[in-house]
C-alpha cells in the first residue's frame, strides 16, 4: 500500500511539474511574442521592417498554391537545414505527384536560401517564416493550411506546434534528427516536458545510433524511432543558372583558387595571413571568402583592403575580369556554385570555437577540404571522411604549410576530393529511405512502384536498391526496437 501511495504521489508530482513547465513555456512565449510584435510593428511604421514578415510571424498568411495536391510543411530554421529540406523535397517529389511544400524558416539567411530552391517537376514550393510558437497563432494557421503532415528538420522541436498538430490530428515527423552532445544535459533538466512534446511526434528518423540514444535519453519513445542516415551527406548538386555562369566566369579568369567557406572571426584573419604568404612566395592563387554571416562582409572587405589586396564584393561584381585578389561572397546561396569549381576549401567554424560546419557540399564536387580541430558538432561526419582519406585535418599553425602542399600536389588534391565524394555516394539512398518511411506512414501509394512508365520504373528500382544498401550498412549500428 505504501508503494502504491508513493507511486501515486510520484505521478501527481510529475503531472504537476509538467503542467507547470507547460504553463511557464507558454507564458514566456506570450511575453516574447508581445515584445517582438511591438518591435516589428514599430519597424514597419518606420519603414525599416516588412509587413509581410509580421503577417507571417503571427500566422496570418496562407501561401497560395495552384490546384489540389498533397501538402507538407517542412520547418528548417537555417541555411544548413534548408539544404537538407531541399534534398528531402526532391526525394518526396519522386514518389508523390502534385506535391505542395511550404518551407518555413527561422531567420533571414535561411529564408534567402529557401527562396533559391527550384521546383522539381510537378511540385510547388512556397517559403515563409514559421509563426511564433504561440498556441493560438499556430492552431489557426494549421487549421487554415491543412497540411497532410508537418516535418521538422534535425532539432526543430517547437512544443506548441507539435501539440497543436496532435490536437488537429496532423502527423508530425522529425527527419535527420540529431541532438548535440552538449545539449543533452540541458534537455534532461526538463525531460518530462520534452517527453510529452516528443510524444506528439509520429516518427523520428535520426542520423546515427548515437543520436538515437540521445533522443531516448531526453524522453523520446524508441519504438517510434529509426536510424536512417544523414541527409547532409546526400549529394545535392546545384542547378545551372545564368547567374552561376557569371560567377564562374568571374572566378575562372584567374588561376589557383582557395576558398574559406562559412567562416567566423578570427578565421578570416588567419586565412588572409596564409593567403598573404602565398602571394609573397609568388603564387597566383586567388581567395574567395564566404562569411557565415553575410552582414559581416563590409568590415571583412575593409580588413582585406587594409592588407593591400584588391577586394571585390560579389553583390557589386558587374565586370567579368580578373582585377581582384579576394572575392567576398556577401549574398546567401552562392558558396555551392563556387565549390563546383573544385577549389581547395578551408572549412569555417573548425578553427574558431564554433563546432564546425557541413563539409558535404564541398565534398559533392570533390573539393579537397581542410578542417581545424573544432569539429564537435560534426564529429561523426569528420571521423568518417578522415577514415576514408577524404579530408585533411590541420590546425592554425599548420594551415599555411598544408595549403602549399596541396597546391603543389595535384594528385593528392584529386585523391582527397574523389575519396570525399565517394563517402557521399555511399549515402546516396538516404533521402529516398526517408521519403519512403514518411509516405508509408501516411498511406501514400508510390506511383513509381506500379511500374506504369519507364521513368517511374527506373526511379523506383534505383530507390529500392539504394534503400536496401543503406539498411545493410546501418544494420550493425541500429538499436533494436
Amino acid at each position: 500500500m505504501t508503494d502504491e501511495l508513493m507511486s501515486r504521489q510520484s505521478q501527481a508530482w510529475n503531472s504537476g511539474r509538467l503542467l507547470f513547465l507547460s504553463a511557464l513555456y507558454s507564458l514566456l512565449v506570450s511575453f516574447y511574442v508581445a515584445i517582438a510584435f511591438l518591435a516589428k510593428k514599430a519597424l514597419v511604421l518606420l519603414r525599416w521592417g516588412s509587413e509581410r514578415d509580421l503577417v507571417e510571424r503571427t500566422g496570418r498568411r496562407i501561401p497560395p498554391f495552384l490546384g489540389k495536391g498533397t501538402r507538407f510543411i517542412i520547418n528548417a530554421v537555417s541555411v544548413g537545414e534548408v539544404t537538407e529540406a531541399e534534398t528531402l523535397v526532391r526525394a518526396l517529389a519522386r514518389v508523390i505527384p502534385d506535391l505542395q511544400v511550404l518551407i518555413t524558416t527561422g531567420n533571414s539567411a535561411g529564408r534567402e536560401r529557401a527562396e533559391l530552391m527550384e521546383n522539381p517537376p510537378g511540385t510547388q514550393i512556397q517559403v515563409q517564416y514559421l509563426p511564433w510558437d504561440s498556441g493560438e497563432n499556430i492552431r489557426r494557421w494549421l487549421k487554415e493550411f491543412q497540411p497532410a503532415a508537418v516535418i521538422a528538420i534535425e532539432t526543430e522541436i517547437w512544443p506548441n506546434l507539435f501539440r497543436s498538430c496532435r490536437e488537429l490530428d496532423i502527423p508530425v515527423f522529425i527527419v535527420n534528427g540529431r541532438i548535440y552532445t552538449n545539449d543533452v544535459r540541458r534537455y534532461r533538466w526538463v525531460k518530462g516536458f520534452f517527453a510529452d512534446v516528443l510524444a506528439c511526434v509520429d516518427w523520428i528518423g535520426v542520423q546515427s545510433a548515437a543520436d538515437f540514444k540521445r533522443f531516448v535519453s531526453i524522453g523520446a519513445d524508441p519504438t517510434r524511432m529509426e536510424v536512417m542516415g544523414n541527409l547532409k551527406l546526400v549529394p545535392n548538386p546545384i542547378l545551372p543558372r545564368s547567374s552561376n555562369l557569371r560567377l564562374h566566369t568571374l572566378i575562372r579568369a584567374g588561376g589557383e583558387l582557395l576558398v574559406g567557406g562559412s567562416t567566423h572571426p578570427p578565421e578570416e584573419k588567419w586565412i588572409i595571413e596564409s593567403f598573404a604568404y602565398l602571394r609573397k612566395i609568388g603564387r597566383t592563387t586567388r581567395l574567395v571568402l564566404a562569411p557565415r554571416n553575410v552582414m559581416r562582409s563590409a568590415p571583412l572587405v575593409d580588413f582585406a583592403r587594409s592588407r593591400g589586396f584588391r577586394v571585390q564584393r560579389w553583390s557589386t561584381a558587374t565586370e567579368l575580369n580578373d582585377s581582384w585578389d579576394i572575392l567576398v561572397l556577401d549574398q546567401v546561396g552562392w558558396l555551392t556554385a563556387v565549390y563546383s569549381l573544385r577549389p581547395i576549401v578551408i572549412m569555417g567554424g573548425t578553427f574558431a570555437r564554433k563546432g564546425g560546419h557541413n563539409i558535404a557540399e564541398a565534398a559533392a564536387y570533390a573539393c579537397p577540404v581542410l578542417v581545424g580541430p573544432e569539429v564537435w558538432n560534426f564529429q561523426e561526419m569528420v571521423d568518417e571522411f578522415h577514415r576514408e582519406g577524404g579530408i585533411v585535418k590541420t590546425d592554425r599553425r599548420q594551415l599555411t604549410a598544408d595549403i602549399v602542399r596541396l597546391l603543389d600536389n595535384t594528385e593528392e588534391r584529386d585523391r582527397i576530393g574523389e575519396r570525399a565524394r565517394g563517402v557521399l555516394l555511399s549515402h546516396s539512398g538516404c533521402s529516398d529511405s526517408y521519403a519512403a518511411s514518411i509516405t508509408a506512414r501516411l498511406g501514400i501509394e508510390h506511383p513509381g512502384t506500379q511500374l506504369q512508365k519507364d521513368g517511374n520504373r527506373v526511379t523506383a528500382l534505383v530507390a529500392q536498391a539504394n534503400a536496401r544498401s543503406l539498411r545493410r550498412r546501418l544494420a550493425s549500428s541500429r538499436i533494436p526496437h
